[in-house]
This record gives C-alpha cells, sequence and structure tokens, in this order.
C-alpha cells in the first residue's frame, strides 16, 4: 500500500468524525430552540405533590357525571367537604367506593368525588356503584394536578373557605371513616 492510500485514509476519517460532531452541534441547538420555543407550563404542570395546609383550593369547572351540571370552587365555599379522586381503572378505588356511599349517608361532611379518565369508563364506574356523591369529570387529570394529586384513591379535605386542611390516601372504608368523621368535627 501506497503513502497516498494512508493518507486517503485518515483524511476520510477526519471527515468523518468532522461531520459526526457537526450533526451533534445541529441536534443540540435543534433542542435548544426547541426548549425556548416550547409554551411555558401551565400552572397545574407545575404543581407536584401535596399543595400545603391552609393553602387556598385551586380554581375548578367540572361537569357532573349524573347531572351534566357544571360545578365550580365557588359552588362549595361555605361548607366543610372532602375532595376524593378516583379512577375507574384502580382496584382500591374499586374497593373504596363500594364502602364510600354508606359512609357518605351516615357522615355529616359533604364529600364530592372527581373521576379522572375517559367519560365513558367514568359514567359505567358511576352508573356501576350507583352513585349518590356528586361524582365530577376530570377528563384531562388538569384538576387532579392543580391539586397535586399524583395517583388514586387520594381524598382532600377543605374548610368552609376551601383551604386545604389535609391530604389522605385511603385505602379502605375505615380509613375514609375515620376521615370522614374527622372532617364532620
Amino acid at each position: 500500500m501506497s503513502f497516498g492510500f494512508y493518507v486517503t485514509y485518515v483524511a476520510l476519517w477526519a471527515l468523518v468524525i468532522f461531520q459526526s460532531l457537526v450533526m451533534f452541534g445541529m441536534l443540540r441547538e435543534m433542542l435548544n430552540l426547541r426548549q425556548r420555543l416550547a409554551p411555558p407550563p401551565s400552572p397545574a404542570q407545575e404543581v407536584f405533590g401535596e399543595l400545603p395546609p391552609g393553602t387556598a383550593a385551586p380554581d375548578f369547572t367540572a361537569r357532573e357525571l349524573r347531572g351534566g351540571g357544571t360545578v365550580s370552587r365557588v359552588d362549595l365555599v361555605g361548607r366543610r367537604l372532602v375532595l376524593l379522586f378516583l379512577s375507574p381503572h384502580c382496584k382500591t378505588c374499586e374497593e373504596l367506593t363500594r364502602e364510600a356511599q354508606e359512609l357518605y349517608r351516615q357522615a355529616s361532611s359533604p364529600l364530592v368525588a372527581f373521576c379522572a379518565g375517559e367519560e365513558g369508563d367514568c359514567a359505567r364506574h358511576v352508573e356501576k356503584h350507583g352513585f349518590e356523591i356528586p361524582v365530577l369529570h376530570d377528563p384531562t387529570r388538569r384538576i387532579s394536578q392543580a391539586f397535586g394529586v399524583m395517583y388514586t384513591p387520594t381524598a382532600i379535605v377543605l374548610d368552609a373557605r376551601m383551604r386545604i386542611l389535609a391530604y389522605s390516601y385511603p385505602q379502605n372504608a375505615q380509613d375514609m371513616k375515620q376521615l370522614l368523621e374527622q372532617t364532620a368535627a
């Protein structure tokens, strides 16, 4: 092999390495541009985890699954209540829902449920359990995110001025009963 062959071989490899570096630089700049052009996150996307006690409950408006009317935060002001976040595909929620109906009838604290998921799935869940509890639909989980709910079931206790008092993660009817009794006090 001749000297010219080695020079050409090294030059071609240098060209390949140079092109790779240029491509990586272009990719990095495209990602930086994408981040700069992305819209800022909404307040609901910024919340991660529980909101501190004493924090005002986020504003929301949701459709009630049984009646079809809308309910907003303003409609619930003036009474202490428990918000129960459920999912129709959650096994614990399924078991808890069976007992929550009876507890709701016995407790003096109002209970409002939010169902996160497809409307059809939530409607079947409501129908299956014969809900008397008002169930609001949260199709995009935007309300759940605004409250910092990361998984279901989650219960949030609110005072009459719609300030957060506590979060709870009921796993059975006894947990829910204790929560409703504490809220009624």
